[in-house]
């Protein structure tokens, strides 16, 4: 069925974890499109902030909406899972709760564009509402190099975050979301999946949608998020025999993330260096040497965020807080990588 022309309709799957904030946009931009998108699955996993109350009120008023609630929190990757076992549509269109579709025709393009291009996966392009975001998320987004656009029309990734992304239904549901990853990295390790079986994901520019970023507004929530990545990105590495990092060497985007996340390693690895060389020499201008792995971190982090949209609101801030958070950011998701290392290896041998 994913080889030829036959993709006419749309289920669009929307997981949601409290995620009122963003959710009724989300879900708006939904019911804006044609019945060419048949129907709107959403799944609150256990959500504790309104989100429910939300879905409820938009179920209402709009008919293609099919809802289903968890009592407790079971992962995203298992509510996707749950949500695309229900689809019907010839495509799967995976939206998060903080994204939102830029046009009504949206699904027709991007049905339109599955038909012209065999056993491809395709991944929207986000737009980032940089007047809206406040100096932490813009902070952060420049710490993970998440602004990055490589200003082409349409470009292969080694890996999506399927955030707004559009999928043929039937290879969607023989591969699945590995459940073993409850709050990230299972993305990367379906995208393994898909390249493995000859499938290209293609971002196209003219399949745009905003990108927001929910409810995680705050410097610890965005460090706890920086240490669930970490964790699950060690997972990750082993599940995938390191193909992820492979593949997305391959891409400009997903090569200028992987670049990203090894820079932030050397951080660490340069305070470690420093106490060993402080314990065994006892000489500070000698442990000091190692530091001087920070100034490329630096620089790079520096220069993006002088490089923000002049409609970025608090852009100087948010460049200065970015340095700033590199020393804590950094070792936190050098700590969590090897935790996570060992504990999938540990898991993997039990």
């Amino acid at each position: 069925m994913d080889d030829g022309p036959t993709f006419r309709t749309a289920s669009a799957i929307v997981p949601v974890y409290n995620g009122a904030a963003t959710l009724e946009r989300c879900l708006s931009s939904l019911a804006a499109q044609s019945p060419a998108l048949k129907e709107i699955l959403v799944i609150d996993d256990g959500s504790s902030d309104g989100s429910w109350a939300v879905v409820e009120a938009f179920a209402r008023r709009e008919p293609r909406l099919v809802v289903q609630r968890h009592r407790e929190n079971a992962g995203i990757a298992r509510t996707l899972n749950e949500a695309v076992a229900r689809a019907t549509g010839d495509a799967v269109l995976i939206l998060h709760q903080d994204a939102e579709l830029i046009g009504a025709d949206w699904v027709d393009r991007g049905l339109d564009a599955l038909r012209a291009r065999p056993r491809t996966c395709l991944s929207g392009r986000p737009v980032f509402p940089f007047p809206e975001l406040s100096a932490v998320e813009t902070a952060f987004g420049v710490l993970r190099d998440t602004f990055f656009d490589a200003g082409e029309d349409a470009e292969a990734l080694g890996f999506s975050e399927f955030k707004c992304d559009l999928l043929p239904r039937d290879m969607l549901q023989e591969e699945r979301f590995d459940e073993r990853f409850r709050a990230s990295g299972e993305d990367q390790v379906l995208s393994t999946r898909i390249a493995a079986r000859g499938y290209t994901i293609l971002r196209l520019g003219s399949l745009a949608y905003w990108q927001r970023f929910g409810n995680v507004g705050r410097v610890r929530s965005q460090l706890r998020k920086e240490v669930a990545y970490g964790r699950t990105e060690g997972g990750v590495l082993l599940r995938t025999n390191l193909r992820v990092a492979t593949e997305s060497s391959q891409s400009a985007v997903s090569s200028r993330r992987l670049a990203n996340r090894v820079s932030a390693l050397l951080v660490p690895l340069a305070f470690l260096s420093a106490a060993l060389l402080l314990l065994l020499t006892a000489d500070p201008w000698l442990a000091a040497l190692p530091l001087v792995l920070l100034v490329p971190r630096v620089v790079l982090v520096l220069r993006r965020g002088i490089a923000l949209p002049h409609g970025t609101r608090r852009r100087a801030r948010a460049a200065l807080l970015a340095v700033a958070l590199i020393p804590l950011n950094d070792v936190l998701y050098g700590a969590a990588l090897v935790a996570g290392l060992l504990g999938f290896a540990a898991l993997h041998r039990a």
